[in-house]
Parts: structure tokens; sequence; C-alpha cells
């Protein structure tokens, strides 16, 4: 799937989980190639499934918490994936490399902490035929929080 627009991440949730706003969303359907108006609904603890047409993705919305200068695999790999995306919600940067290895701080993809506890720092997100799916390990040497949206 592919967002039209680009939103924060807190704008994206919020469109989610808003019914009279998900028209305003569209998505990619690569199976007619058009984008079309996102289908919201819940699939279940909490999750948000969500998809163009009546194609869709369950995204899963985990909490993870580094703790201070600790390598530590943050996201398990997964062949079923759609959709990742991840955003340092602490307050200290962290470091993301691909695979279940240790990581240096500085040594992968850097991203900044948000300006304070629980809001959105840097983050990355991908989807489409080309998400990876293998793990990903990081490290934050003061440890921070990361909010991990999978999808499948």
């Amino acid at each position: 799937m592919q967002l039209r627009r680009l939103v924060g991440w807190t704008t994206l949730l919020y469109l989610l989980t808003s019914l009279s706003y998900a028209d305003k969303l569209d998505l990619y359907n690569p199976a007619t190639g058009q984008y079309e108006p996102a289908q919201v609904g819940t699939s279940g603890a909490g999750n948000i499934a969500v998809g163009p047409g009546t194609t869709g993705i369950t995204i899963t919305q985990t909490y993870v918490t580094l703790a201070a200068a600790t390598s530590a695999t943050m996201i398990a790999a997964n062949t079923a994936r759609k959709y990742i995306c991840w955003m340092n919600v602490g307050t200290a940067p962290m470091t993301v490399v691909p695979g279940v290895v240790t990581v240096t701080a500085g040594t992968g993809m850097n991203y900044d902490p948000g300006s304070s506890a629980i809001n959105q720092g840097g983050s990355f997100c991908q989807d489409g035929v080309s998400v990876s799916k293998q793990a990903f390990s990081a490290i934050s040497t003061a440890g921070t929080k990361v909010t991990i949206w999978e999808g499948q």
C-alpha cells in the first residue's frame, strides 16, 4: 500500500481510527492499479485493519523499550510482512540496522528522539512488494522507546 499524501504518524493514526475521516486517506491498490479510499475497521486486540477497497492488511502496533547502551532485536523477521514502520517516541537517539546483529551506536540508520516523551522523532516506513521481511536490531546510548507498526 502506498500513501498518496504525506502525513505525520499521529495524523495517520487519527485518520485510520476515525471513520468520518477515512475517506480522506487514499491507498494504492495493486490489483486495480488505482488509488482508492481507505476502508477502516478493527481486527481485535486493538489492531487496525486498513486497505484500499475491500483488500486490506492488519496493522499491529507494539512498543519496544530499548535499554541504555544495550543492543537488541527490535523487530523479528516476518515473511508475511506487507508494511513496516517504526517511530522513535523516546527522548534519546537510536541506531537501527537490518538483521539480528550487535549494533554499535551511530553505525547504521540513525533516528532523532522526539521533542519530549511520546512525541515522534525520527521514523522509517516501508510498504509494497519490496518491504523488508528481515529482522531489525537497534541500540540507544541513553535508552529510548519505539512505536512499531507491522502489517500483514
